[in-house]
């Protein structure tokens, strides 16, 4: 029978030769950021992250990253993992949870190890909220009212229903055939708004409008794509 003094020698050996033939022990991989996007009228249970995988990888020792999303006041924990033998790069998996757990607490980390150790990122400890990137406003529309040369009236619907999130919003434009866009200053829309009146444009011009929309809980979620443009021209000056 082995005993366990031989083992430890035997395991020493591995190692000493592993690290003689070039191999590393994994680093701390960095950078680590997730979201979960909005599909159809909720937002997915599915949180997708990426990360750098720093250090060196080989075929004979590769690195096995494990994305890790544990939901803190439940202790559910779900994962997925991917191995790794090339050199530096950035890293990404989708972790699908059963529904996403809005206004909880998650806890979100990568394990990487190989035969020579073991190491964690840091720990995105967020409100799942936090993580949070909506569709587009829908249905924008823009409104030339008569009698209103220099202003147009913009609308749009909420992508998602407030009980799951509370949005706010930005809103650029800019002449047609301009490469330059005009953004109306955020504390204007950012706020729980379905429309806004742009002002001081000038009377009979073609403007481009767009808008985008986020969780409005401060430092909170990622802003949404641009809407599709909506085009209006202002009416004519008759003054």
């Amino acid at each position: 029978m082995v005993s366990s003094r031989v083992l430890q020698l035997l395991s020493l050996a591995c190692v000493a030769s592993l690290l003689t033939a070039g191999a590393d022990r994994p680093e701390k991989p960095e950078n680590l950021s997730c979201v979960a996007v909005q599909k159809g009228t909720y937002i997915s249970p599915a949180i997708r992250c990426e990360w750098e995988a720093v250090g060196r990888h080989t075929t004979e020792v590769p690195t096995i990253y494990t994305l890790i999303v544990r939901q803190v006041l439940s202790g559910e924990t779900y994962h997925t993992s991917q191995t790794t033998t090339k050199g530096t790069s950035t890293k990404t998996a989708e972790v699908p949870l059963n529904v996403f757990p809005s206004f909880m607490q998650l806890d979100i980390w990568v394990e990487a190890h190989n035969k020579l150790g073991k190491v964690e990122s840091e720990h995105l400890k967020k409100d799942a909220n936090y993580f949070v990137k909506t569709n587009p406003p829908s249905d924008v529309t823009v409104i030339s009212e008569k009698g209103f040369p220099t202003s147009l009236l913009i609308m749009w619907a909420h992508p998602i229903a407030v009980e799951y999130l509370k949005l706010k919003y930005e809103i650029r434009f800019c002449r047609r055939e301009s490469p330059i866009w005009n953004y109306v200053p955020l504390e204007e829309t950012s706020k729980y708004i379905q429309s806004f009146r742009l002002q001081n444009l000038q009377p009979y011009t073609v403007y481009v409008t767009q808008v985008r929309c986020k969780n409005s809980q401060e430092n909170h979620g990622f802003w949404s794509n641009w809407s599709k443009n909506a085009t209006e021209r202002t009416q004519e000056d008759r003054s």
